[in-house]
């Protein structure tokens, strides 16, 4: 099925079809489409998920695969875990005989515990941090005119930027 979203042109698959071709022309399907909102947010697609399939890619993947995952990397965040968990636990257990949403304290849990290893504790940054988090995945999960239309953007002299 070929679709025209915007001025963007997109063609979809079946399952099978997709498969088939992924086996005979998967590098010309490996990059992403660069959007300009991407651009902006990802610092000119130099991040992991959004940056072209190239040898910048690939020793990043490498990077990624040798050292987060690491057991020495993995057991030095070992007390911020289980410091955010022992807060969990007692905030859940302040609530006692109220019904607590547990797939929001999960959320907090998670982010919580990425927050402290990347900032090496709790300060005034953390919530800025999740703050800006929050808003980026609001504007990617939102509609963005400029990614379907962005030859009207250039046309009139503007740049996509977010509020």
């Amino acid at each position: 099925m070929h679709l025209c979203l915007g001025e963007i042109r997109t063609i979809i698959f079946s399952s099978q079809a997709a498969k088939e071709i992924m086996k005979t022309h998967d590098l010309a399907f490996a990059s992403r489409p660069l959007t300009p909102f991407v651009k902006i947010i990802c610092y000119g697609c130099k991040g992991l998920i959004v940056a072209p399939f190239t040898e910048y890619w690939r020793k990043m993947c490498r990077l990624c695969t040798s050292e987060l995952p690491s057991t020495d990397r993995v057991l030095s965040f070992r007390s911020i875990r289980e410091e955010e968990i022992s807060l969990l636990i007692r905030s859940i257990a302040a609530f006692s005989g109220v019904l607590v949403n547990l797939s929001g304290k999960f959320a907090g849990l998670s982010n919580d515990i990425m927050t402290r290893a990347v900032f090496g504790g709790r300060n005034e940054d953390q919530m800025i941090y999740l703050s800006a988090l929050g808003d980026v995945v609001g504007q990617t999960l939102s509609f963005s005119t400029v990614d379907l239309f962005p030859s009207m953007f250039k046309f009139i002299g503007l740049s996509p930027v977010i509020a």
